[in-house]
C-alpha cells in the first residue's frame, strides 16, 4: 500500500506500521437491545445471568483495559461496579420501553408483545 501525506504527518503513519491500535467495543451503545434479545431467547432470566452475559463479551474485556473510553460516570474504579452500572442502565432503558419487568429480586420478565418483537431486529 502507498500512503501519500504531508511531511508533518509522516511520523504518525510510520508509528501505525509498528504498533497495533486497540479496537474498542461498541456494544455499550446497543447493550439494551442485545440484552433484550438474550432475555427473549431465554439464556438471561435474572441479574446473575445478565452479569454472566456481559462478562463474556468483548465489551467487558475492553472495559477492564480502558474504562475511561466508555465514559461511565462513577466514583469508583471498580470494573465490576462499572459493568453493574451499564447493566442497570440497560435494564432501566428496557423497562422504560416496556420490554421487560425487573422485580425487586432482580429477576426479569419479558413483556411478550414489545420484547419478543424487538428481538427480531437485533441479530
Amino acid at each position: 500500500a502507498v500512503v501519500i501525506t504531508v511531511e508533518s504527518r509522516k511520523s504518525m503513519y510510520k508509528k501505525f506500521l509498528g504498533e497495533a491500535l486497540p479496537v474498542e467495543s461498541s456494544l455499550n451503545r446497543k447493550l439494551a437491545d442485545h440484552l433484550n434479545a438474550e432475555i427473549a431467547h431465554g439464556p438471561v432470566k435474572c441479574w446473575n445471568d445478565a452479569a454472566n452475559y456481559l462478562s463474556s463479551t468483548y465489551l467487558y474485556q475492553r472495559l477492564q483495559a480502558n474504562p475511561s473510553f466508555y465514559c461511565v460516570d462513577m466514583d469508583t474504579d471498580s470494573n465490576v461496579a462499572l459493568a453493574d452500572s451499564m447493566l442497570r442502565n440497560a435494564l432501566k432503558e428496557l423497562e422504560h420501553a416496556g420490554c421487560v419487568i425487573v422485580d425487586g429480586g432482580r429477576n426479569m420478565k419479558l413483556l411478550k408483545s414489545l420484547g419478543r418483537d424487538k428481538k427480531a431486529f437485533v441479530f
